[in-house]
């Protein structure tokens, strides 16, 4: 039986299967639901009822990433992952309804893999952890990782919230840190039909504290959508769908020439 990754959220033990419910040694139990998911974000850890997306946006985000319009980013990722032959126990913070988790499995072809992934949305986990049985997901925050201390090999930060004391915790020594975010010209063209003076984004430091750079990669691809289907899966999947004004000027929208444009950096864990 391999070693546990997960914690107790109540008192950081080690978490165990048993059956149909983890358990820690304080005798905590978490039920895994039918559909293979365990939630570990405690009551007092949500600002809201039912945090993270909700079903509209994660039914957008899997319609626009099962297409295949981010598979360059998904394959980037998982060769940033996959450069490190020891990387095995691999968690995704901030995972989503589990798309880049499923083309790494894809990618490491016959390399085993322990795959785990995280998101503050249950519904998002409950779609992965269904897509996905090979992997476990569980409901959690990224400020307080459900981890224990030194159990993963590597984690990666997509577009999602990062807490890097806390990836330096969970991470063992000389473990990966796969972090993307926004390049300057990320979703440049639906940029310029939201505001008047669009602007690019700000680029992202790079970590420092705990970690050193090891490599960097640029994926950049022209997008050129054609259907209405597929921007508004696009619109949908971003926190442009929150915003009245831009779902008013983007309704009906037919064609859009934008940019997938992100930054992937590997970092080491030190010491």
């Amino acid at each position: 039986m391999p070693a546990p990754l997960l914690a107790c959220p109540v008192c950081a033990q080690p978490l165990t299967r048993d059956g149909a419910a983890f358990r820690c040694v304080s005798g905590h139990a978490y039920d895994v639901a039918r559909s293979g998911y365990v939630n570990l974000l405690l009551a007092n850890q949500r600002r809201s009822k039912d945090p993270g997306d909700d079903k509209a946006m994660m039914a957008a985000r899997t319609a626009f990433l099962e297409a295949g319009w981010y598979g360059p980013l998904g394959d980037a990722l998982a060769q940033a992952v996959l450069a490190d032959p020891t990387a095995a126990r691999v968690v995704d913070v901030g995972c989503g309804e589990g798309w880049y988790l499923r083309r790494l499995r894809q990618r490491a072809a016959a390399r085993p893999l322990d795959l785990h992934g995280l998101d503050i949305s249950r519904h998002a986990v409950e779609a992965a952890a269904r897509r996905d049985p090979a992997s476990l997901y569980a409901v959690a925050g990224a400020h307080r990782l459900p981890i224990l201390t030194g159990a993963a090999d590597a984690l990666i930060s997509n577009f999602a919230p990062l807490e890097t004391g806390e990836a330096h915790r969970v991470l063992r020594e000389a473990g990966r840190l796969v972090v993307g975010a926004p390049g300057p010209r990320h979703l440049f063209g639906l940029r310029t039909l939201i505001y008047e003076t669009p602007t690019e984004h700000p680029e992202v430091p790079p970590l420092t504290a705990g970690f050193a750079l090891l490599a960097e990669t640029r994926v950049r691809r022209d997008l050129q959508l054609r259907d209405a289907a597929t921007i508004a899966a696009l619109i949908g999947m971003t926190p442009y769908a929150w915003a009245a004004d831009a779902r008013d000027r983007l309704a009906g929208l037919a064609e859009l020439d934008t940019e997938l444009d992100v930054v992937i950096r590997t970092y080491e864990r030190l010491s």
